[in-house]
């Protein structure tokens, strides 16, 4: 948060570097609001910029009413702080708000010189579409751009005549303010004006039901525009959630601009007057339910389609044409939505040109919920707003009949690749396993219980999908990377508890800036190789993990990889000493039995590439991230990582069987058990699912995960050859028939 504040106060594009950041982070001082309290007084000068972190605040206009709430991630303050004006507005900030101060002497020392705003006051003010009420700027004329700017779509001079109508000589100009829980339009019901939130959050409703929360503060909400155009009513009610700042169009007005401006004013709706007609023309002959209607509203598309990725820091412009030119279908159970292949011998395209899709042989299934997935091919692109659609190639799989497997049960994943050596781990290893784990764990606490392991992050951004013109072969991004790792080593609890990480660094020596602003009370450390070896894990166990584990009483026991290098003898003292048990995972099982590895590495490698790609956009730092940068990030990292991972701790102790004790959990993953395939398939008798399915497939994986015995390749002669000599199979082996054989080469030739 404190960085995303940073970058959006109005100083110079390169005033704001890591540097600076890292600094404020460090300067920034906590306030806790116990009960409700005036944080600024409209008139006097601000303590600096306050940032919400936690609650919400509220500011308040000389009459009490509320002009905007300020929620997790707004500021305020900084007019005063940076502009040296009075506060324009009273704040108040709610019982249990959290906020981080900014001191303007500490911003300047952080800048390291007096930086001047970059924008006016007037400009500054137009652009975080604020609502002045002290006269420090002209706020008619503020307003008027306001809205000019989220009227644009309309055309520049469709939108100076209508808003001369709306606010002739108003001192207030066109904007108005619309209190929270303020209903906008009511489903069916009849509406005479457009309303244009310019700031704000509203809620779309249907039955009383939400469809989906709107913040104008990334685009302005149209509400009115299709009743106006189409005459029709409302499919959904809208209400205000938190305070808006508005601009509402009665129809008569609109009206009065066409006949007194036709040539301006008509020329630039007659588009949208179309545009919505026949919007409104396909939506009758799709013929939707009621229901099913809310979800293709404008502004709830919009919404939808920048939830779903297909487009990155996109216009809202994109997204209003996307949502305009889309078209709801309703396909029942098992109907084919699109179909790659021709039908009746043509495909409905010119002859010459060859169908090409990117959806051969294969076939997958998904469910998709919340459009939070898109579906792509050369021609369409499908946003499931409800249900889940499957995706069929040329090449179909197909079920033998009698197979006592339910076609519907079965799905195509992605396969992970694993070495033969962890292939060949069986049932009765996971049995013994688990045979020796039950004493050692029985009547242990969940919070007495750890799992450690060491991993690394990358500069490696990762591949991401993007929209492209069709036909495009090669498709590449600029993204700066390097082969850059740093190891960590990992711990938490079965009671989903995490402890702070171990960082170890590629290199001889360990600076002293490569360890600040990282997670607090993080260790550091550097080896050649970049990688834990004795030294550094007992470092990592005697000074990160026993302080954690010392006011617990009991046995404490230590889950992790049988790695000879974890167990020094400063370790396995230390361990004594504090009645600590080490279980040792079995050899090529972490795939299966480590809760890390089975839950928490892979949502901890997706947040760390979110964390580089938004340091790589805001700082365009090319090369690889410098060591005095990583501690920053990882600290990023961490507080995304501390939100989810109680209980992704949790859910890999019961994955892998520990907490609870349960190998079932493991045994149901290993292709000779059927475990899996008994609990999905109640009703069918165990024995015919034995003797039909199982048999066959292990009989198939084992011939093909099987290891065959192969002789030892042995190595060859060691060959000694002369400087600047050459070796060719077909010639001589030794080093003087070498030289002769080439003596004559030459004198044959020349």
């Amino acid at each position: 948060m404190l960085r995303q504040c940073l970058y959006q106060l109005p100083f110079p594009p390169d005033a704001i570097t890591e540097d600076v950041v890292q600094r404020m982070a460090m300067a920034v001082e906590k306030v806790e609001v116990i009960e409700s309290q005036f944080v600024l007084l409209k008139g006097n000068r601000a303590k600096g910029i306050y940032i919400v972190t936690n609650g919400e605040a509220q500011v308040l206009s000389s009459q009490g009413d509320t002009i905007a709430n300020l929620l997790p991630g707004d500021f305020f303050g900084e007019l005063s702080t940076l502009f040296y004006i009075p506060c324009t507005a009273t704040v108040q900030a709610l019982e249990g708000t959290s906020l981080l101060l900014i001191k303007m002497e500490k911003l300047r020392k952080a800048l390291g010189e007096e930086k001047v705003v970059s924008v006016g006051l007037e400009e500054y003010f137009v652009r975080r579409k604020y609502f002045d009420t002290s006269g420090a700027v002209p706020q008619a004329e503020n307003l008027l751009k306001i809205a000019k700017l989220d009227m644009k779509k309309w055309g520049e001079s469709a939108v100076k005549y209508i808003l001369e109508l709306v606010s002739p000589n108003s001192e207030v100009g066109p904007v108005t303010l619309i209190p929270p829980n303020t209903f906008i339009c009511h489903e069916g019901e009849k509406v005479d004006e457009i309303t244009i939130i310019t700031k704000g959050l509203v809620a779309s409703m249907q039955e009383k039901k939400m469809v989906s929360e709107l913040d104008a503060n990334y685009w302005p909400l149209w509400f009115g525009e299709r009743e106006h155009f189409t005459d029709r009513r409302p499919t959904i009610t809208v209400r205000t959630i938190t305070a808006c700042q508005a601009v509402v169009i009665k129809f008569s007005e609109i009206a009065m601009a066409k006949n007194q401006y036709k040539d301006d004013v008509s020329t630039s709706l007659r588009y949208w007057n179309d545009k919505w007609r026949k919007k409104t023309s396909q939506l009758e002959k799709v013929g939707l339910s009621a229901r099913n209607s809310a979800k293709v509203e404008i502004q709830v598309l919009i919404r939808r389609l920048h939830e779903s990725g297909i487009v990155s820091n996109a216009p809202v412009a994109l997204y209003h044409q996307l949502a305009m030119a889309s078209l709801p279908k309703h396909c029942q159970d098992g109907a084919i939505i699109y179909d790659p292949k021709p039908i009746g011998g043509t495909t409905g395209r010119p002859k010459g040109r060859k169908k090409k899709s990117r959806i051969n042989d294969s076939v997958w299934s998904m469910t998709l919920e919340d459009a939070e997935q898109l579906i792509e091919d050369d021609d369409k692109l499908f946003l499931v707003l409800q249900g889940s659609i499957g995706v069929v190639g040329v090449n179909t799989t197909s079920f033998r009949s009698g197979l006592p497997v339910s076609r519907n049960s079965l799905s195509f994943r992605y396969a992970g690749n694993i070495k033969r050596a962890r292939a060949r781990v069986s049932v009765e290893d996971i049995e013994a396993y688990f045979k020796q784990l039950e004493p050692v764990l029985t009547d242990i606490e969940l919070s007495h219980v750890y799992n450690y392991d060491e991993t690394n992050v990358t500069d490696e951004p990762g591949a991401k999908k993007v929209v492209v013109p069709r036909g495009m072969k090669r498709v590449e991004r600029v993204q700066e990377h390097s082969k850059m790792t740093v190891s960590l080593m990992v711990c938490g609890s079965a009671a989903g508890e995490m402890l702070l990480p171990f960082i170890v660094y590629k290199a001889q020596n360990l600076y002293e800036n490569w360890t600040t602003y990282g997670p607090p009370g993080a260790k550091y450390d550097a080896t050649p190789g970049g990688w834990f070896d004795t030294r550094t894990f007992t470092h990592w166990f005697l000074e990160l993990f026993l302080p954690h584990v010392s006011d617990q009483e009991g046995v404490k026991v230590l889950v992790g990889d049988n790695l000879g290098s974890h167990f020094s003898p400063d370790v396995v003292s230390a361990a004594i000493s504090n009645n600590i048990y080490f279980t040792a995972l079995p050899p090529n099982s972490t795939h299966l039995t480590q809760p890390l590895d089975v839950v928490f590495f892979r949502p901890m490698k997706v947040m760390w590439r979110s964390v580089l790609n938004t340091w790589r956009i805001k700082t365009r730092r090319q090369g690889s991230i410098p060591k005095e940068v990583f501690p920053s990030l990882l600290r990023d990292l961490w507080q995304q990582m501390e939100i989810n991972s109680p209980s992704n701790f949790c859910s890999g102790f019961r994955e892998t069987g520990l907490c609870p004790l349960d190998p079932q959990q493991v045994l149901k993953n290993l292709p000779g058990s059927t475990t899996k395939l008994q609990e999905g398939t109640k009703e069918r008798d165990a024995d015919v699912i034995g003797r039909d399915f199982d048999d066959s497939l292990i009989q198939l994986l084992k011939e093909n995960h099987g290891q065959k015995d192969q002789p030892k390749q042995k190595c060859g002669r060691k060959l000694s050859l002369v400087p600047r000599s050459r070796w060719s199979p077909s010639l001589p082996r030794t080093n003087v028939q070498l030289l002769l054989w080439e003596q004559e080469l030459r004198t044959t030739m020349f």
